[in-house]
Order: C-alpha cells, then structure tokens, then sequence
C-alpha cells in the first residue's frame, strides 16, 4: 500500500505535468518553431493512476481495521478520478486536488481532508462521519444524502453545494462558507453553524434541531421561517425573537 500510494503521489504531481508540457513543447519547436504557442490543457488522470486507485479503493482492511497505517494520498492530483464505492476509510486526502471527482457512495470516515480541493465533486451517499475537512474547497459540490454526522467542516468552502438531505448531525460548521448552499431537508440536529455565512442558502425543510446558530452572518427570519424545527436551537435574540412571534410552531418539541 505504501508503494503504490507513494507511486500516485510522486506521478500525478504538478511537476510531472509540467515536465510533460515541456517535453511536448521541445518537440514542437524542432517540427515548426513559427508555430509554437502555450496552450493549457485540462488535466486527466492516467490509466495507471487510476488503476492503482481502484486497487486501493477495492482493498479489505483500512486504518485501524486491520492495518497500522493511514493510506498517504497528502497532496495527490487525483482531478476527475472514479473513486465510486472506494474504501478510504482513514486515508490522508489533506491538501489533495479531486476537483469533479467521482466519490459516490465512497466510505471516507474520519479521513483527513484539510484544505483539500473537491470543487464539482460528487459525493453523494458518500461517507464522511468524523472525517476532517475544514478549509476543504467544496463549492458546488454535490453531497446528496452524503453522511457527514460528527464531521470537522470548521471554515469550509461550501458555497452553492448541494446538501440536499444531507445528514450533518453534530457537524462542525463554525464559519463555514454556505452563501447559496442547497440545504433544503438538511439533517442539522446540534450542529454548530456559529459565525456560518448563509446568504442565499435554502433551508427549506431543514432539520435545526439543538443547532447552534449564534452570530450566523447574513441568516434571515424569512430563511429560518422555512426550516422544520428549530427546538431546542440557539439563535441570537433579534433573530430568536420575531421567529417565536410569527412562528410559534419552531420552537415545538417535533413529533418524531
């Protein structure tokens, strides 16, 4: 695992892209040197990469189940990778680039993503509980009923994802960036969504149960009007205040 991990680090870097570019620039000065221009190339994941990933998706055990040691994807370019189903439990996905990469129904508990990149990623169904992902980039990133129960999204870059149904129980959210976020049946029971920047985000139906929403930046009584509880939520007072006026019903104890 180690081999094959170092493998996929060391050949999708930037540097081995770049040095191709080169190469292929070298060539076509010596064809025809009038002709030559820079032109940028969307990157795509080679055929070994991507089958030493599979590899690693298909494997049996993972960190602390059956191997010592967390799977080291720290700082891969992995843009656009079938990582569907893959087994990444605990793997290190810190700084990594997965911008429109297939997770769905990926298991990545407690895996490490800090300030990683999965911009247009789609990771629905996917699991994430516990999994570490502040600062991670993920604006319009589709997390359709994606499990993100327990996870660290301390100051994450939502903006316009999809969270639909997305079950975020107990979920770190403190400052996170969710302007135009899709929230609509969202699971937010004791969430902490403090300093969280939600303009623009639809929280119809939304679960905010015991959420913690104290100094939200930019939230709305209309956004707050929609949800479908808000017991046992802590809200700031101008906030709190016309929502128990006007809609008395929030603050109930739900029936289920």
């Amino acid at each position: 695992m180690e081999i094959l991990t170092a493998y996929v680090r060391k050949n999708s870097s930037v540097e081995v892209v770049e040095n191709k570019k080169v190469m292929h620039l070298a060539m076509h000065i010596q064809s025809n040197e009038s002709t030559i221009r820079e032109v940028p190339e969307e990157r795509k994941i080679s055929l070994d990469i991507q089958a030493v990933l599979t590899v690693l998706g298909e494997r049996k055990y993972s960190f602390n189940d059956g191997e010592y040691k967390c799977l080291n994807l720290k700082n891969a370019h992995l843009e656009g990778t079938d990582l569907r189903e893959a087994n990444l439990k605990g793997a290190d996905l810190s700084d990594a680039h997965l911008e429109k990469a297939s997770l769905r129904e990926a298991n990545l508990e407690r895996a490490n993503l800090f300030m990683a990149h999965l911009e247009e990623a789609h990771l629905s169904e996917a699991h994430l509980e516990g999994a570490h992902l502040n600062k991670a980039y993920l604006e319009w990133a589709n997390l359709f009923m994606t499990h993100l129960e327990g996870a660290d999204l301390n100051e994450a870059y939502l903006e316009e994802a999809d969270l639909n149904e997305t079950y975020l129980k107990g979920a770190d959210l403190y400052e996170a960036h969710l302007e135009g976020a899709n929230l609509i049946k969202a699971h937010l029971e004791w969430a902490h969504l403090i300093k969280a920047h939600l303009e623009g985000a639809n929280l119809d139906g939304a679960e905010l149960w015991g959420a913690h929403l104290e100094g939200a930046k930019n939230l709305t009584v209309d956004q707050l009007s929609k949800v479908k509880t808000l017991y046992n939520a802590t809200l700031d007072p101008e906030l709190e205040k016309p929502l128990r006026e006007k809609y008395p019903a929030l603050f109930d104890k739900p029936d289920n």
